[in-house]
């Protein structure tokens, strides 16, 4: 998976300050890969292991339970993701 080049808290789908005042049916909100990258090294530096479930109710395109995957193994650390619309 290539690295985005976008930087962190940027809107990448829909936006409820929209200057039309028109969005998306489903309210797409989508999280840059890059700002989840960079919840990982923080992580680590404070010995901070994921365990439990991770459930993604609302997985838009993915980029969230995939940085997840990438860096944990589901046999530690399971996840499920779910979306009302297949992206």
């Amino acid at each position: 998976m290539s690295k985005e080049k976008i930087a962190p808290f940027v809107t990448l789908g829909a936006s409820n300050h929209s200057r039309t005042g028109e969005r998306q049916t489903e309210d797409f909100y989508a999280t840059s890969i890059s700002t989840i990258e960079s919840l990982f090294p923080i992580l680590e530096k404070h010995n901070i292991k994921l365990n439990g479930i991770c459930i993604e109710p609302s997985v838009g395109n993915g980029n969230i339970i995939s940085t997840v995957k990438n860096h944990c193994e589901e046999e530690y650390f399971p996840y499920r993701a779910f979306d009302i619309v297949d992206r």
